[in-house]
């Protein structure tokens, strides 16, 4: 590939972003809105005590999938992108190895899992409902399948069909909860089956149809397992332990509030933290449309060009999203009443941390490309003991807002961290000399 050749893609790709990042937005602004609806027929079906049942599964899946992943989604996107235009062959098979690799871990997950599932229904005060703990367990085979997929989508720049994909999901979901609601079968044992599993194996067909056609999901030799593998593993293995801290962090402040506050006062805070962590599919879509492209990167030139695109694109969402304050207490009256009105402070503040999240995430993916996932899982362990540290001494004397500040500092520490280190690699700055290699 010619120098001239290689700005044109790179340029192509950069003015693409944007589009490709609405149709992220979007779609996963209408599966939240599908979800909704859902829930809200689950909800009104299944009664209060199902419904729980089903929530602290869900919950519980959700961490599996964190376990269980090992940072080899984003790994494989990193390491596929970067070889896609010009080692198309390995990267194919990059994305074979990657998805028996998480079909894999996931089995032993499920082995492990079945041996203690007495064990683990008892600790979740699940008795009597052991048959939709293994129903929600085995569900996670078809999610985990259908998510590596869209990863490999991802992988491939296909925004548009994992758009269609996510839609596809939500759609189905809901098409099956009103038909089973109708039939008088929707239970939560028939809820997790069809909305888990069926909808899961449905869309992993679809998206195993919308890959490029030189691809294919056979099982890799043992050669590629041993070339491909070792790579996905140690810059997932960073990743992974990222993940983990960051599920740590975003449930830890509510345990810290929850010690020093009534529960009138915690009920406030997690309106305000629920309402707010809405705007993680802003952020969760941006990084879902850079990934790919700041994988491929090569060189301060390129690092330096995708910056000039992505830095202000970033300030305008973010400008875009603290633009919305103003109506927050019109919005929280309206909808929450005036029950909630001490948790309009407190959102405005969050959102202005979100902002700030969304603002610096063009530079934080760079951890991507200079090959150094450890940054990111060293960021990750420095927020949460800011969070804690600065949470332990405020709440007690200034109450929610005391933790708000706690999560201002974390967020503001972890990303600085990683911008401090990447300045001193000389990738972004204008004086660095050195190339990737």
């Amino acid at each position: 590939m010619d120098l001239l050749t290689g700005e044109t893609e790179l340029e192509a790709r950069l003015a693409g972003l944007s589009r490709d990042f609405a149709l992220v937005l979007l779609s996963s602004l209408a599966r939240l809105g599908l979800g909704f609806v859902t829930s809200v027929i689950l909800a009104r079906v299944l009664g209060p005590a199902d419904y729980g049942i089903l929530i602290v599964l869900s919950a519980l899946i959700a961490v599996g999938h964190v376990v269980v992943d090992l940072g080899l989604s984003n790994a494989a996107v990193r390491h596929i992108a970067e070889r896609l235009v010009v080692q198309l062959e390995a990267a194919v098979a990059t994305g074979r190895v990657f998805f028996w690799l998480r079909v894999g871990l996931v089995l032993i997950f499920l082995g492990v899992m079945a041996t203690v599932l007495m064990p683990v229904s008892h600790l979740l005060q699940l008795g009597g409902h052991e048959t939709a703990l293994a129903l929600a367990l085995v569900g996670m085979l078809g999610t985990v399948m259908s998510g590596s997929v869209s990863a490999l989508l991802q992988a491939c720049g296909r925004f548009g069909r994992i758009s269609l994909l996510v839609l596809t999901n939500g759609s189905l979901s809901l098409v099956l909860a009103v038909v089973l609601a109708g039939w008088n079968r929707l239970t939560l044992e028939s809820a997790l089956l069809s909305l888990g599993l069926v909808t899961s194996l449905a869309t992993l067909g679809v998206g195993v149809r919308w890959l490029p056609r030189s691809w294919n999901l056979a099982p890799p030799s043992a050669k590629e397992l041993r070339r491909y593998a070792p790579p996905l593993v140690r810059f997932g293995g960073w990743l992974w332990i990222g993940n983990c801290l960051a599920v740590v962090a975003s449930r830890l402040d509510l345990l810290l509030i929850q010690q020093w506050s009534t529960p009138a006062v915690v009920g406030v805070y997690a309106l305000a933290v629920s309402l707010v962590s809405k705007a993680g599919i802003l952020n969760s879509s941006l990084i879902t449309v850079l990934l790919p492209s700041v994988s491929a990167l090569k060189g301060r030139s390129e690092i330096w060009r995708y910056l000039r695109h992505g830095l202000p694109r970033s300030a305008i969402i973010a400008l875009g999203f603290v633009a919305m304050v103003p109506i927050v207490g019109p919005f929280v009256g309206l909808v929450y009443g005036s029950t909630y009105a001490a948790s309009v402070t407190l959102i405005k503040w969050l959102m202005v941390i979100a902002a700030f999240e969304i603002a610096v995430a063009p530079l934080l993916v760079l951890v991507y490309p200079l090959d150094k996932p450890r940054l990111a899982a060293q960021a990750d362990g420095l927020r949460i003991g800011v969070l804690v540290a600065l949470g332990v001494l405020l709440t007690p004397v200034i109450g929610p807002i005391g933790l708000v500040i706690a999560r201002l500092f974390a967020s503001v520490s972890g990303a600085g961290f990683v911008i401090v280190q990447l300045l001193r690699t000389g990738w972004i700055r204008p004086q660095a000399k050195a190339e990737i290699r």
